[in-house]
């Protein structure tokens, strides 16, 4: 088994112990999990047409039956008809390696839905009760598909990714490794350029604890309005162009850091597993760093594993 650390605070409560959010005549542990409005969007492929769109603001809850085993699902504003649907309980597995939550099924029935109706298959993986730096975002990946012709992936609107980065000083060649704990990591908000407008989105790569030599303190920047393409079962890509320089900002201010600049980025992220990052870090004080972050994951592991 591998050895995983549950970052930020880690959990909050453990299965066995938690106060029931939910519960029936035979008093099961129930946990209870809504999921939707700005926290993600819909990636709706009709695979008749060959046409996709997104879907802004749809509505998911969760609810996890401890005591079962078994997960129940309502979803509404998906993008499709019938646009809300309720599936029979879905049986669900934790994963031996990274402690998430997994639910699969096939030739679901929806309850409620109009007659002819099927879900081909669904696929759900989460860590509900993760504590993250800015608010929950604890499911990593819903997939399914509609009827043998659309295919729904719910893309989080902020996916956050840790992981152990390496920068290369560009002057002599030397390598450091940092991001080996929990106060260095990498988050990729992604959302429309305009609001309410889904027909082109930005994205945002925010860096906590950058840190690319051992002399150097810590800090905080992020860069803004990147372009990104979805790609299918749950990619995406975000490249910038050839020589361009990108400008910086503090988190603490929103302010332009001078000086300093980044530049051949590139990311690909994939709900199933998580994101690699690269880019080109460029200081007028500290000298210029190719940084590398190739296997960034929602957990930490452990550095042997």
């Amino acid at each position: 088994m591998k050895k995983y650390l549950l970052s930020f605070g880690a959990l909050a409560v453990a299965a066995l112990s938690m106060t029931s959010c939910l519960s029936d005549s035979h008093n099961d542990q129930t946990y209870r999990l809504t999921y939707g409005n700005t926290d993600c969007f819909n990636y709706v492929t009709d695979h008749e047409t060959g046409e996709s769109k997104v879907v802004l603001r749809p509505n998911y809850t969760f609810s996890l039956n401890m005591t079962k085993g078994e997960l129940e699902v309502e979803m509404s504003n998906i993008g499709l008809e019938p646009s809300s649907m309720r599936l029979p309980a879905l049986k669900f597995t934790q994963n031996a390696n990274d402690g998430l939550y997994e639910s699969k099924g096939s030739d679901i029935v929806p309850l409620y839905a109009s007659s002819g109706t099927l879900i081909n298959s669904f696929e759900f993986r989460s860590l509900p009760w993760r504590a993250l730096p800015t608010g929950p975002i604890p499911v990593y990946l819903v997939n399914f598909k509609v009827d043998n012709r659309y295919s729904v992936t719910v893309y989080p609107t902020t996916n956050w990714y840790l992981g152990r980065s390496v920068a290369t000083n560009e002057a002599d060649g030397s390598a450091f490794k940092f991001g080996q704990d929990v106060e260095s990591y990498y988050a990729v908000q992604i959302r429309p350029e305009k609001d309410n407008d889904p027909s082109k989105l930005i994205a945002t790569l925010s860096v906590f604890g950058a840190k690319y030599t051992s002399s150097m303190a810590p800090f905080n920047f992020y860069i803004e309005k990147l372009p990104v393409t979805l790609g299918p079962n749950g990619t995406y890509r975000i490249v910038s162009e050839p020589g361009q320089e990108l400008q910086i900002k503090r988190g603490s201010d929103n302010q332009v850091v001078e000086g300093k600049t980044v530049s051949s980025l590139y990311i690909v992220g994939t709900l199933s597993r998580g994101a690699s990052i690269s880019y080109e870090f460029n200081s007028e004080d500290d000298g210029n760093f190719g940084v590398v972050a190739s296997d960034l994951r929602y957990l930490l592991y452990d550095e042997k594993n």
